[in-house]
């Protein structure tokens, strides 16, 4: 708390009043305690908010929206049990930001894009889940982590066949593969894809600079704090 009073009595001069005093003090707690990883830069993704949409087949393209998107899905959730990825297992007690990566576009007769995307965040990638299997059935990670998909969502990539990566030679046209690689901060994303889509989660740890909890930040440290600013402001304000 004493760190509250501080910064308040930094920002706000005494001749303001206790109005001023008392609508910064949430403000400042809100800074001091919330912090997320952040998306620092994009290549070949487009940053949207998270759509009040069915996740599914074709989504993108029947919505008129980017061919390529990213969005933000829960953040400062502790995981409960550890999480599989499919690029490795996240512990429980981890506080994770989860984002949900969507490519889908009508092409026609049969065509794909090729597409090499990445995304950079403030703070480490923890896992990835991005996998299908040959028959087009969607890794059972995708269902196991929705809880962390965003509140006004709906997701169903959990049953839309083909619309994970596929990870073995795909069309007559290229012969490619679907990737997803780590490294730190940034995920990367080779794809080849059209219709239904290819879609992936990433989960990412906190920024390595986010503030750590500020004792008494909730309603009792605000309330207290807020008795605090007031007997500050009323001795200076009897000096003047």
């Amino acid at each position: 708390m004493k760190k509250l009073l501080l910064a308040a009595k930094s920002v706000i001069p005494y001749k303001f009043g206790a109005r001023a005093l008392l609508a910064v003090l949430p403000i400042l707690i809100s800074t001091m305690v919330s912090a997320k990883a952040d998306i620092i830069s994009t290549v070949g993704l487009s940053v949207i908010s998270a759509p009040s949409l069915t996740v599914t087949g074709n989504f993108l393209s029947a919505n008129e929206l980017p061919s390529q998107v990213i969005w933000a899905e829960r953040q400062n959730v502790v995981l409960g049990s550890p999480l599989n990825t499919d690029t490795g297992v996240i512990a429980a007690g981890t506080l994770v930001d989860s984002y949900f990566m969507a490519l889908n576009y009508f092409v026609g007769d049969g065509d794909n894009l090729l597409a090499n995307t990445s995304v950079t965040f403030d703070g480490n990638v923890l896992g990835i889940i991005y996998l299908g299997n040959s028959a087009g059935v969607v890794g059972p990670n995708f269902a196991a982590s929705d809880f962390l998909g965003a509140p006004n969502t709906n997701y169903q990539e959990a049953s839309c066949l083909y619309c994970a990566f596929e990870t073995f030679p795909g069309t007559a046209q290229g012969l490619d593969f679907d990737t997803a690689t780590v490294n730190a901060s940034v995920g990367s994303f080779h794809n080849l894809y059209s219709q239904p889509g290819d879609f992936a989660r990433i989960l990412v740890a906190q920024p390595l600079h986010a503030p750590g909890p500020v004792v008494g930040a909730g309603l009792p440290g605000l309330i207290l704090a807020s008795g605090g600013l007031l007997g500050w402001w009323r001795r200076r304000r009897a000096a003047a």
